[in-house]
């Protein structure tokens, strides 16, 4: 007979929530989840949301923050602004922000040309021009 393989299920991935550019204006709360978050994800995706604001927050008041717990952070000079490269240390919970936070990712070419710069998944870039990022070739 036939036997078909059984195929895993990605729930880390949200459908349809996939943006490629950047946003035609400043997201007024990039940091905020979204309501097609599987309920399983939005839990942990909202906590960490709220501690990289809160760190993005505090760097741009041009206070000092410690690095969040769970998350390696690198500031990066370009001609626009500083930008911040968000780097999480558990991948699942990195792709599941990616999809939970509305990430666009957005053409090296294109960052260029906003004056930014930006480092290639799995990391999540932040300027607070533009928002949350990711970088794709």
């Amino acid at each position: 007979g036939l036997y078909f393989a059984p195929v895993a299920v990605n729930k880390t991935l949200v459908e349809g929530e996939s943006r490629s550019g950047f946003p035609p204006e400043t997201p007024r709360r990039p940091f905020d989840v979204s309501a097609s978050c599987p309920a399983s994800l939005s839990g942990a995706v909202a906590q960490a949301a709220r501690t990289l604001g809160a760190y993005a927050d505090a760097y741009y008041a041009g206070k000092k923050p410690s690095e969040p717990d769970g998350f390696n952070v690198a500031a990066h000079p370009a001609k626009r602004e500083t930008w911040l490269e968000f780097r999480a240390e558990n991948r699942t919970l990195g792709t599941a922000m990616v999809s939970c936070l509305s990430v666009p990712a957005v053409s090296t070419a294109a960052i260029d040309a906003a004056g930014l710069g930006g480092a290639f998944p799995p990391s999540i870039n932040y300027a607070p021009s533009v928002g949350l990022y990711t970088k794709t070739p």
